[in-house]
């Protein structure tokens, strides 16, 4: 995955346009929708000068929308690695990932071990039904990965002002030397800014109408993000 990751990489930021393009289509129909390292890709071409490949590379970076009816169902088996909603007793919901799915020896129902999403990161696994658990919407990587990501192709710099300061955070554009030492994904080009904060603006939301009470993630957050 890796190795189909550079070449994606290095096609994308090719000198000929139509290995841009060609980028931007395999971005799309070969790599999962919430593989964070293409998405970077994705939002390079973004600010391609071509306005073809601008256009492929939005297309390829978020989730296809669902069709009228899809989503899971209530009772549908999770498979491992899926994300989810849990729901505990008191009614809140937390996010975390089915990491392995139990079935009894009498043929009843499966249950559940999900890893819950904690402070700093941490995670905490539990036994659940499926009744506590709702899929989010797919195709939306974890939001603490796509910033993480982004900011690990930007440079910060710091402003003083007579107030105290802020962070200015540019990214990084790809002739500059911090851009050239990397691996991986591009680094992304100051004209990427814009549609990078409103793709981890996205993928935020997608968790927080997960999170909300009484209502399936899986329906919510179609309506919700188109």
């Amino acid at each position: 995955a890796a190795r189909l990751t550079r070449l994606l990489a290095a096609s994308a930021a090719d000198r000929a346009p139509q290995a841009r393009l060609a980028a931007m289509a395999w971005a799309a129909t070969v790599f999962s929708r919430d593989d964070v390292p293409t998405r970077l890709v994705c939002l390079a071409g973004a600010a391609d000068e071509r306005p073809e490949v601008r256009e492929a590379a939005l297309a390829a970076l978020r989730p296809v929308p669902p069709t009228k009816g899809g989503g899971s169902g209530g009772d549908e088996a999770l498979a491992a690695g899926t994300r989810v909603a849990h729901e505990g007793s008191d009614g809140v919901r937390r996010l975390g990932v089915v990491a392995q799915v139990h079935a009894d020896a009498g043929g009843g129902p499966p249950y559940y071990t999900v890893a819950l999403e904690g402070a700093e990161g941490s995670l905490s696994e539990r036994s659940t039904e499926r009744g506590r658990l709702s899929s989010l919407s797919a195709g939306w990587p974890p939001f603490a990965e796509v910033v993480r990501a982004i900011l690990g192709r930007v440079a910060l710099t710091r402003l003083d002002h007579a107030a105290g300061g802020v962070w200015e955070v540019p990214l990084l554009d790809p002739g500059s030397a911090e851009a050239e030492g990397g691996e991986g994904p591009p680094s992304l080009p100051t004209q990427a800014t814009g549609e990078a904060l409103r793709y981890a603006l996205d993928c935020l939301r997608a968790e927080a109408v997960a999170l909300l009470p009484g209502e399936p993630p899986e329906t919510a957050v179609g309506s919700r993000l188109a």
